[in-house]
């Protein structure tokens, strides 16, 4: 994987994300707790999408991911997180409806993950937090010589927020397989090459 490929937040970033969102209003509530639980939790955005409320211990902070009717694993989340799951989850019951989803859409069907992606990408660019760079490009010789466009040199997507947990999770402290276990049994070479892209950045 290309150093240029592994995206994640720095603390100064996740801060200027999540100063980015209006929760007078219901759907930027929810989407700054999802981005929270992105980041405290490293759920993928699939597991993100299908959770529910059934699967929080809001009293104990854990969380249960279930995958075909099994816990596959459990994490603790932390106190402010839990706060602010209890509060959307006032808010949802008033505004929406008893749902069995964490997150829905605002009349409370099931979100998809296209809204999810965009979602994220629209915040992270009005945060300032995603880096563009110029490509150029060489042409055949009977035309311009070379045109140019931009593109997302550090794209922020559910991945990069998996990615910004495990980082985290590595300054804390944990090695590489315990993170791996977080993370549901990925590869722990893959978390040993995020610690050297990290290692090199400083």
């Amino acid at each position: 994987m290309a150093k240029t490929n592994f995206n994640y937040l720095k603390s100064d970033e996740i801060e200027k994300l999540l100063n980015q969102f209006n929760t007078r209003y219901l759907n930027s509530t929810r989407n700054k707790v999802m981005i929270e639980l992105f980041i405290a939790s490293g759920l993928t955005l699939s597991e993100m999408i299908n959770l529910t409320w059934s699967d929080i211990d809001l009293q104990e902070g854990i969380l249960k991911v279930v995958k075909e009717d099994q816990v596959e694993r459990k994490l603790k989340i932390t106190d402010e997180v839990i706060i602010h799951l209890l509060e959307w989850q006032q808010r949802q019951l008033e505004e929406i409806e008893e749902v069995g989803f964490v997150f829905t859409t605002g009349t409370g069907n099931k979100l998809n993950p296209s809204q999810v992606r965009t979602m994220i990408d629209n915040y992270a660019k009005k945060a300032n937090i995603q880096e563009e760079e110029q490509r150029f490009y060489e042409r055949e010789e009977d035309q311009i010589d070379m045109f140019d466009d931009t593109y997302l040199k550090k794209r922020i997507n559910p991945t990069a927020l998996r990615n910004t947990f495990a980082v985290n999770k590595l300054k804390e402290g944990n090695n590489i397989n315990q993170i791996a276990k977080l993370l549901g049994h990925v590869n722990p070479s893959n978390i040993r090459h995020y610690k050297n892209v990290i290692e090199s950045e400083y």
